[in-house]
């Protein structure tokens, strides 16, 4: 869970937190922008608690903050990874505890004080962190950090290989698959479209759920019942990616979509299953979409089809009305629908839009419309 250290909880986090609240899913904390004057750590944590109704366990604290941010110490290592944003240097040193002179001769001694301070009140007056309620989903470790400067991920992504569940059992229309199974399987959980762009690429991701996966096998698509090969399985992080010969239950594998899955499509070695469970959120916000330019119909109609399969929104047409209609789940996802179908599906050498949202349906509350007038739209993907 991202936290902006100078927003702090905003309003799409906690209809997030509410599907993993509901799902029991562990959840570990990054609190950005800590290199931005912000709000206060313990406003931050105060808000997290209070607001999304989960317990906080800090493991790292900031020293400094701004443009005075010097870096975060590690409570449980009791290291000191110093953070220059000007240099680009960033070094992690191992301290005796908060008490080290060290920590003064860097940081400065108001800002070790008021570090002293806060590592008091975290150690002894904070709960200390429970495994079993972090795997429960009612407490969080929280990290501070900056992820554009790449500063304080380290430590995230080591605490996050201690503490994460292994694979677990997950159920299908049929019967429970158990990680331990040799058979193959998997379901698509994301479709992202032109993740690079200078191509037109789709990429699909699995989750792994039983078994292994080899390069260029093949495997059986239970929605369309047939036999497709893997070519070029790939893994993520961030924004670098390479091929992978071998993946194994717990694992996300991005392959390519050549517009054959959707979401929630199962893959297995030949059994016919069909994982369950997977959330699908109801659309909050109407808007019509209008064509700017007549002669950009049909990529228009392609753009909004591909958003429709990738699951960032659902396709209506009115029965009486060739103007279609999308429904999103917030606001932000309206334009971002907006500009990723004209990016996708224009001209390469254009810049005018093809097309825009116009005025919102349905108001003041846009579920109002799909319950009130259900003869007057038609749900197509």
């Amino acid at each position: 869970m991202l936290i902006d250290s100078v927003n702090g909880v905003e309003k799409q986090t906690i209809k997030l937190m509410d599907v993993c609240r509901m799902r029991h899913t562990p959840i570990i904390t990054f609190i950005n922008k800590m290199d931005l004057d912000g709000r206060h750590v313990f406003d931050l944590l105060d808000q997290i608690e209070n607001i999304l109704h989960i317990k906080t366990a800090p493991f790292t604290l900031p020293i400094g903050v701004g443009k005075l941010f010097k870096g975060v110490y590690s409570i449980a290592e009791n290291t000191f990874h110093t953070f220059n944003k000007e240099e680009g240097h960033q070094e992690i040193i191992q301290m005796e505890g908060p008490d080290d002179p060290r920590l003064v001769e860097m940081c400065g001694e108001n800002w070790v004080n008021q570090f002293k301070e806060e590592y008091e009140m975290v150690t002894g007056g904070m709960d200390p962190f429970d495994h079993e309620k972090f795997l429960k989903g009612e407490m969080c470790p929280v990290f501070f950090g900056s992820a554009v400067n790449n500063f304080g991920v380290r430590q995230l992504l080591n605490a996050f290989a201690k503490l994460a569940p292994p694979p677990m059992v997950r159920e299908t229309d049929k019967r429970p698959v158990s990680p331990d199974e040799d058979a193959f399987s998997a379901f698509v959980f994301k479709i992202q479209a032109n993740m690079d762009p200078k191509h037109r690429d789709r990429t699909a991701f699995l989750r792994i759920c039983s078994g292994s996966f080899t390069r260029g096998e093949k495997v059986y698509h239970v929605r369309t019942g047939r036999d497709i090969r893997l070519a070029a399985p790939t893994a993520f992080l961030a924004k670098d990616k390479e091929v992978i010969d071998h993946a194994w239950a717990g694992d996300i594998v991005g392959i390519n979509d050549p517009g054959l899955f959707r979401i929630g499509d199962t893959l297995t070695d030949g059994e016919k299953i069909n994982f369950t469970g997977i959330p699908d959120f109801a659309p909050e916000h109407f808007a019509r979409v209008t064509l700017l330019n007549p002669l950009k119909s049909k990529q228009m109609a392609k753009g909004l089809a591909e958003l429709s399969e990738e699951g960032a929104t659902q396709l209506y047409e009115p029965l009486k009305s060739a103007i279609p209609v999308i429904g999103v789940v917030g606001e932000l996802c309206s334009s971002t629908c907006s500009s990723s179908a004209c990016r996708a599906n224009t001209a390469p050498t254009s810049r005018s839009t093809a097309f825009r949202l116009t005025e919102s349906v349905g108001s003041p509350a846009p579920r109002r419309m799909s319950r009130s007038s259900p003869t007057n739209m038609r749900w197509t993907a």
